[in-house]
């Protein structure tokens, strides 16, 4: 685990280099970093390249914004990815449409947790809808301004 380490974007192109050597990486949890920036997409290109083996991908709190988003959505070309948690950042609206591509487009995800970021009522809305099309995928969407409305067991919101 590299939770909580101070890494900020800099650090980004070395991680990409690891993870492209080290194939047998199943579990990434990068929770309480500062990665945003120039060499963000360094990373992201790493875990969605095919020989990517990470199944459990943790991106919690690293300040993601909607400009982050665009680059989340190659992680659909990650065959093994089954766990992704986008929680805690600040992903908008304006983002949305990224993250809506990265769940259509990822057959091997089981579970993704996108609460907390600053999504709309009517955002967490159509990713629930979109959920509640792709059967076989938990997610998670709460947000405080969200409504606890009654959802299938595959949809959370809090």
């Amino acid at each position: 685990s590299l939770t909580n380490n101070d890494l900020t974007s800099k650090c980004c192109s070395t991680l990409a280099s690891a993870i492209y050597e080290n194939v047998s990486l199943i579990s990434l949890d990068l929770t309480f970093n500062n990665l945003t920036g120039p060499h963000f997409s360094d990373l992201i290109a790493a875990l969605s390249s095919p020989t990517c083996s990470v199944k459990h991908l943790e991106l919690c709190a690293l300040k993601l914004t909607h400009e982050d988003s665009e680059c989340l959505v190659s992680l659909s070309n990650n065959r093994n990815l089954e766990y992704l948690n986008l929680s805690h950042n600040s992903i908008t609206d304006a983002g949305s449409g990224h993250i809506k591509d990265l769940i259509e487009h990822s057959s091997s995800l089981k579970e993704f947790m996108v609460g907390a970021n600053g999504f709309s009522e009517d955002v967490v809305k159509e990713l629930q809808d979109l959920i509640i099309a792709r059967q076989g995928l938990k997610i998670d969407v709460w947000q405080s301004q969200a409504e606890n409305t009654a959802l299938p067991e595959n949809v959370t919101s809090i």
